[in-house]
């Protein structure tokens, strides 16, 4: 009985030895793995406003690789992750999915409550971070003033992902007590391209369109007869485009790097194509000021 004892415990001694020796990845069946990390560069799908979806992510990745070439740490390149909901986007900074986010202002605030991104860049375009949206009629419609549109159809030159111009409309509406959008004109309908809703209001054949003053200068330097035969009803204040924000969790040393080469893309041919594609001239660095306009505009 006592000899039995003693192999017993032999032989549990000897499979202790034996786990204690065993590499524990084995234990879990996870395999070992020297393959770098990935650097995952995501955009909000509403960033993409008349521009291709599949040229923005095949020069993106090209540009990321330019990008990772400068950094001392070694990196995996991926294919540009392309989110089309806030839900989405919020699974991804929780999760910690992405390196850099690509967002217009509403979704950045959304996400910034999770105190997981910080804002590091914008986008310059003709000197300005910002658009401008006007209200356009023509002369001949005799519509003096917003209250004049009661019923009316307006035309909206932008992509339907583009909340900035229609945030601006219900703000402005909300303003002067003539309710939301749906209930005040008779139709509200979205263009994916500017010139052809300046043309429709020009021609009579809609009562107002909302675009970018940037749009209508370059509409009537084409045609000095819009400038003429259309008028403003309104001007927003200057709202920010779009944000690029980091990820807080990276290394202060890996940030600064990161702003550095974003900062410089339009002193690189792949950079250059890349701004150009998204009608961008640089990127510079984030100011909590460029956000003032935007957090009026949703106080309501």
């Amino acid at each position: 009985m006592m000899q039995s004892k003693l192999k017993y415990f032999l032989y549990v001694a000897r499979i202790l030895v034996i786990l204690v020796l065993i590499d524990p990845s084995m234990i879990y069946c996870q395999p070992k793995t020297d393959e770098p990390p990935f650097f995952n560069i995501a955009f909000s799908e509403k960033i993409f406003v008349n521009v291709n979806t599949n040229d923005a992510t095949a020069l993106t990745k090209v540009l990321t690789e330019n990008l990772l070439d400068k950094s001392p740490i070694t990196f995996r390149t991926g294919s540009p992750n392309i989110y089309s909901s806030i839900v989405e986007l919020e699974e991804s900074v929780k999760n910690e999915s992405n390196d850099l986010y690509i967002l217009l202002p509403e979704e950045f605030l959304k996400l910034n409550r999770f105190g997981l991104l910080e804002p590091i860049a914008v986008s310059l375009r003709n000197n300005s971070v910002y658009d401008v949206y006007q209200i356009i009629v023509s002369k001949e419609s005799n519509i003096k003033d917003l209250k004049d549109l009661k019923d009316k159809s307006i035309l909206i030159g932008y992509s339907s992902g583009d909340d900035n111009p229609h945030l601006w409309l219900d703000h402005l509406l909300s303003s002067k007590g003539l309710g939301r959008k749906e209930k005040y004109f008779e139709s509200v309908e979205v263009s994916e391209k500017s010139l052809p809703v300046i043309l429709k209001v020009y021609f009579g054949q809609a009562d107002a369109c909302i675009i970018s003053a940037d749009n209508l200068n370059i509409a009537a330097e084409m045609n000095p007869n819009l400038g003429k035969d259309l008028i403003v009803l309104e001007t927003s204040k200057p709202i920010l485009r779009a944000i690029l924000a980091d990820r807080k969790s990276k290394t202060e040393k890996n940030k600064k790097l990161l702003v550095e080469n974003l900062l410089n893309l339009d002193n690189t041919s792949e950079g250059k194509q890349v701004l150009t594609l998204f009608r961008i001239d640089k990127l510079i660095p984030f100011k909590e000021e460029y956000l003032q306009n935007f957090y009026e505009l949703i106080k309501n």
